[in-house]
């Protein structure tokens, strides 16, 4: 019955829908520990049909690379340039920074959560996708887009460094420092959200909640106590 439903859907979106499936068992379990019958099954269609659109799985991580890499690179750059001029306000700025980020991790967690979890295993992962489709995977692992490409760490030093300048920022402070913080603290807990170690997945209620409060924490730590809106 699958199998018709998805015999009405046109090539590319077939092709799209199974891109999907198989990005979510990769960002779940892990490249190395799915299959092309496991995609298939998840996918509600044959291995045959599956096969005449992916000859092997790496032919599919190469597809989950071109289509959502440059996708994600966009928005996060977008984001990026909103910070260049976003208002020194810590108060202000920060959870609306925080949600800015959420709305974006909410748009491709599923990338993120591999982009992240397997950064090591990518380069090597597209290596052996070239060799056997003897094609050439751009680097698209989590230290080249974040940091090399978007350069996510001197935007973010730069924006502290004007709240700094501005009385926004504790003097004791080191710019660089605020960047490491927030970095260390907003990504692996936004990207990990589907994964929390207790209880059931947040809702998306209970998850802004979760960021709000961590908000707060970083607003005690880094706003001087005089510019400090309780």
């Amino acid at each position: 019955m699958k199998d018709k439903i998805m015999s009405r859907l046109k090539k590319g979106e077939r092709k799209q829908s199974i891109l999907k499936t198989a990005l979510r068992l990769i960002a779940e379990k892990g490249f190395d520990s799915i299959s092309m019958r496991e995609i298939a099954k998840t996918e509600g269609v044959s291995e045959v049909i599956l096969y005449r659109h992916y000859n092997n799985k790496f032919k599919i991580l190469q597809e989950i690379f071109a289509s959502y890499a440059p996708k994600v690179i966009k928005s996060f750059r977008e984001l990026l340039e909103t910070m260049e001029v976003m208002i020194t306000d810590l108060n202000q700025s920060l959870p609306h920074l925080a949600k800015l980020y959420i709305n974006r991790i909410n748009e491709f967690t599923f990338f993120m959560m591999f982009l992240m979890k397997e950064s090591d295993k990518i380069p090597e992962y597209l290596n052996k996708a070239d060799k056997k489709l003897k094609m050439k995977s751009k680097d698209y692992s989590y230290q080249k887009i974040l940091y090399e490409d978007l350069k996510v760490n001197k935007v973010f030093t730069r924006y502290f460094e004007r709240c700094q300048n501005e009385g926004n920022l504790r003097k004791d402070l080191l710019p660089e420092d605020c960047t490491r913080t927030i970095l260390s603290l907003f990504l692996p807990l936004i990207i990990n959200s589907p994964l929390f170690p207790t209880g059931e997945p947040l809702n998306e209620a209970e998850f802004e909640d979760v960021i709000n409060r961590q908000i707060k924490i970083v607003q005690y730590a880094f706003v001087p106590p005089d510019r400090l809106k309780k």
